[in-house]
């Protein structure tokens, strides 16, 4: 089971999530730990079309997982430029690298990008999944992920929890702070129940209402 199920189940005794939105979903990796859960929809979001291809073949026989291919972020319609690392699609944004990543991960570089036009979150459901009813919200967008909450204003009244990669420091230009974050969900009735931060200032943090 994935850590935020765990944490929701286990520590916080509450029932597992019945709907789950994954923003930055790579290929999907979470996939088998989403169906242990049981949950009665899961929605994938994915930038690139080469992962997001393998993304729909991974998730493919279970008819309650959609995918949808799109850049989330705090408006629509505005044209970005998508770069694309050198780990298989982890560590993409649509932010470039900042120094303080170059620094602690040498390792990581751009090899490719390409253009790509922004949706938000609230956007996206209105048009194709109005009615459903998501619990949790998954966010792994590499220093995009206050963009993509500023996009969810709607979505953020309903969900009951968030779980998202947050760092001390932005590790990509123009990227978010883990206080940036927590502003912004307490102003929706969000408090943090676990936050775990590695030795290089980053890590995920979980919220529930």
């Amino acid at each position: 089971m994935s850590f935020p199920l765990w944490y929701i189940e286990k520590k916080l005794g509450h029932d597992l999530p019945k709907g789950i939105i994954h923003v930055g979903a790579n290929e999907g990796q979470e996939f088998e730990a989403y169906q242990a859960a049981n949950p009665d929809i899961v929605l994938w979001i994915e930038a690139i079309p080469t992962v997001y291809e393998k993304l729909c073949s991974r998730i493919s026989a279970d008819k309650s997982h959609y995918a949808v291919q799109h850049c989330c972020s705090d408006v629509n319609g505005d044209e970005v430029t998508f770069n694309i690392a050198n780990l298989g699609g982890l560590a993409s944004s649509m932010l470039p690298l900042g120094e303080s990543i170059k620094q602690s991960y040498p390792g990581i570089s751009y090899v490719n990008s390409f253009k790509i036009l922004t949706r938000t979150l609230d956007s996206i459901l209105e048009e194709s999944f109005a009615g459903e009813q998501f619990d949790l919200l998954v966010m792994d967008t590499q220093g995009a992920e206050l963009k993509v909450l500023q996009g969810a204003h709607q979505l953020l009244k309903r969900v009951r929890y968030v779980y998202a990669e947050v760092s001390e420091y932005p590790l990509y230009d123009g990227g978010c702070t883990y206080e940036q974050i927590d502003s912004l969900l307490k102003l929706y009735g969000f408090k943090l129940k676990n936050l775990a931060m590695n030795g290089k200032n980053w890590g995920d943090a979980l919220y529930a209402k």
